[in-house]
């Protein structure tokens, strides 16, 4: 009897270079919960030391991903807001004598059934959201 072998190739989801280029406008028929996603990511900006910041982007993900290369006890629906300005953490305790954490980008990640925040994030880098993954431009 002759053994037949196949090939399985397992390949990862690819991050998307482009999600922030140019993503459609956040509207209520594509974002259900437009208007609070609205006032979480201006309290995000003020909060964090941007009060200035009107706008940044929302990704309809899950929470693996959003809160990826961290591992989570979940993988519900989420929001990822994404803000890019510049942060400080206002609500981070830190050691004395240490910098509360500061970047560019402010991630949250929103449960889609509760609304409540499930993760946050400060970096200096842009997160890596996956091709095909939602993304749309957010006002607030």
């Amino acid at each position: 009897m002759q053994s037949v072998h196949s090939t399985v190739r397992v390949t990862k989801p690819r991050p998307s270079d482009t999600a922030f280029l140019n993503p459609p406008k956040a509207e209520a028929s594509s974002v259900p919960d437009l208007a609070a996603l609205q006032r979480i990511a201006r309290g995000l900006a003020r909060q964090n030391g941007d009060p200035a910041l009107h706008h940044g982007y929302i990704a309809l993900t899950l929470r693996e991903q959003a809160a990826a290369p961290d591992i989570v006890n979940s993988n519900q629906p989420v929001y990822q807001i994404v803000l890019h300005g510049h942060f400080t953490c206002g609500a981070c305790s830190v050691p004395p004598g240490a910098h509360a954490p500061s970047g560019t980008w402010v991630t949250s990640a929103i449960d889609r059934e509760t609304l409540q925040g499930t993760d946050f994030g400060i970096t200096a880098t842009s997160p890596s959201l996956l091709t095909g993954e939602p993304v749309y431009r957010l006002s607030f």
